[in-house]
């Protein structure tokens, strides 16, 4: 069975996923063809098939790049109803195909949970700002005379203790026949961060 093909651009994974997030990776699994609409003239047909598809969501719209059969990606832009409330962290929601200018709606959840590293202790470099005392030089100001204050910067270091959070956010949802349960495609995504937190960092650099 050949691989799935696109009509007109390439799938607007449509609305999907309209989650206050910056950008999720996943793939659009599609079971029968569908018929998206791009404008009030213009349709996107999609066969069957699974898409590699990454969403970012920002300034109230949608932008998707679907990956096509050559390899290169196409972009289709989607704006979000103003009345739309999209879980950031968990929760379900469901958009009507009106209210998208849609053929499906959209039915979505949103998971989230975290994994905690093990705590981690050392010490880093850091540096003093030393101010020596003043020194004179002969001559003119202008020629490299006169007095000034000589500064210069020391090593040291200081204690800390952090460990490694990493937030996952899961995507699941689904584009099905209006007013039905009756599913034509669904996506699933993820988006992973990572970030540090200190439990305890010294605020001051001690000298070695």
């Amino acid at each position: 069975m050949k691989g799935p093909q696109i009509r007109v651009l390439s799938f607007a994974l449509m609305t999907l996923l309209l989650f206050s997030c910056e950008r999720v990776q996943g793939d659009l699994n599609a079971f029968e063809e569908l018929e998206l609409n791009l404008s009030r003239s213009r349709q996107l047909k999609l066969t069957e098939g699974t898409y590699q598809s990454r969403i970012t969501i920002k300034n109230r719209r949608i932008r998707m790049n679907l990956k096509k059969d050559d390899g290169s990606e196409q972009r289709i832009v989607f704006r979000l109803p103003r009345k739309t409330n999209i879980p950031t962290e968990n929760g379900s929601f469901r958009i009507s195909a009106d209210d998208m200018n849609q053929n499906y709606d959209i039915d979505g959840n949103v998971e989230t949970y975290s994994e905690r590293g093990e705590r981690i202790e050392g010490r880093e470099r850091c540096f003093v700002r030393v101010a020596r005392s003043r020194i004179c030089f002969p001559g003119h100001p202008r020629h490299g005379g006169g007095c000034r204050v000589v500064v210069r910067h020391v090593p040291g270091w200081r204690q800390y203790a952090y460990y490694n959070q990493t937030d996952y956010r899961d995507f699941q949802l689904a584009m099905l026949t209006p007013g039905t349960q009756h599913i034509k495609a669904n996506f699933i995504g993820e988006e992973r961060r990572t970030r540090r937190i200190y439990i305890y960092r010294d605020h001051q650099c001690r000298i070695f």
